[in-house]
């Protein structure tokens, strides 16, 4: 490519922005808190979005990435019932994957 240089100022959160989109239930996870609001494993497996282990398993590494966070935690039945919601940068982690979804090949 003759011209310009391409920068990047914060390699580490493309890498985070691009862990957060790799696996198709992220997205729907991503997905499910951008339309409903927080919630946790338990509500979206009842959702039909994946077993209660996989979507929870996701939620928690979207947390790591910094994309979720937890806003709740409330008891239930002897254990523990984790709230999420998404953060700023889950946010535009989302806008990015819509762009990206909704390009057409020229």
């Amino acid at each position: 490519m003759a011209g310009k240089d391409i920068t990047i100022d914060d390699p580490g959160r493309v890498s985070r922005l691009a862990a957060a989109l790799i696996h198709e239930l992220r997205i729907e996870v991503l997905l499910a808190h951008a339309n409903g609001g927080p919630a946790s494993a338990t509500m979206l497996a009842k959702e039909d979005l994946g077993s209660l282990g996989s979507v929870a398993y996701h939620q928690v590494k979207l947390r790591e990435l910094g994309v979720l966070e937890r806003v709740n935690t409330r008891k239930k039945r002897g254990a523990y019932e984790r709230i999420y919601d998404l953060t700023d940068f889950g946010r535009e982690v989302l806008e990015t994957a819509v762009a990206f979804g909704s390009e057409r090949d020229a």
